[in-house]
């Protein structure tokens, strides 16, 4: 089909052709040298990456290159559609490569760096942070931390500079870690323990000032 075909179908049909072209709801962009830059199509807040197929943006995003309106519309449906994912360094690096098509994201999640917590977070989150708040239609920001306190958490994003985005901006810490419970069968010498993941999250609406918390706790292998 060429694409004075493609545009003569309605924009509905050519909405879900880029929803067909584009995987998953959510993209991990991962920047290894200036060279070396990948995409990761996967699934939305927290999931596991470590399977989802490392593509270069070419890949991806060819659509962006057919002709002007095409690319808009694909353009548009890529950045507000889909949540960006990634540590900070990685969605700086993103953010500060494609240019104008920024102001079309919608959805961010942020990731923990664990074992670069006090570098990314001290140095990178204020700059992505200040990025953020430069982005017209940014609706959401997710971050993911490993703290059990609202307090703690609250205080942290407060140093990060959370405070620089739009109250319409709906902001929520997601936080999950794990508990084990052991025990003994009746005295015998064998010991058991069974695992939870206790997920919680933090919500400021948008619009809103007040903090909604939802605990959630399920076995590891449920």
């Amino acid at each position: 089909m060429s694409s004075e075909s493609f545009l003569q179908l309605p924009r509905e049909i050519r909405d879900r052709v880029y929803d067909f072209v584009f995987p998953g709801e959510a993209v991990l962009p991962v920047t290894i040298s200036r060279k070396r830059r990948f995409l990761k199509p996967g699934p939305p807040c927290w999931k596991d990456f470590s399977n989802a197929e490392e593509k270069t943006p070419d890949e991806i995003l060819a659509l962006f290159y057919v002709n002007h309106q095409i690319s808009a519309e694909a353009k548009a449906c890529f950045y507000g559609r889909h949540t960006i994912t990634g540590q900070p360094s990685d969605l700086l690096c993103f953010i500060q490569g494609i240019g104008l098509c920024r102001d079309l994201i919608r959805n961010i999640e942020i990731h923990e760096a664990c074992v670069f917590r006090e570098f990314t977070y001290r140095r990178l989150m204020p700059q992505l942070l200040g990025k953020l708040s430069t982005l017209p239609h940014l609706r959401s920001v997710m971050v993911r931390m490993s703290e059990t306190d609202f307090q703690s958490a609250q205080s942290r994003i407060t140093e990060f500079g959370f405070g620089q985005l739009d109250q319409q901006v709906e902001i929520t810490i997601h936080s999950f870690y794990m508990r084990h419970i052991f025990f003994d069968d009746g005295g015998a010498l064998k010991h058991h323990s069974t695992s939870y993941v206790t997920i919680i999250t933090w919500t400021r609406a948008e619009g809103s000032l007040e903090w909604k918390e939802v605990r959630r706790e399920k076995p590891l292998d449920g």
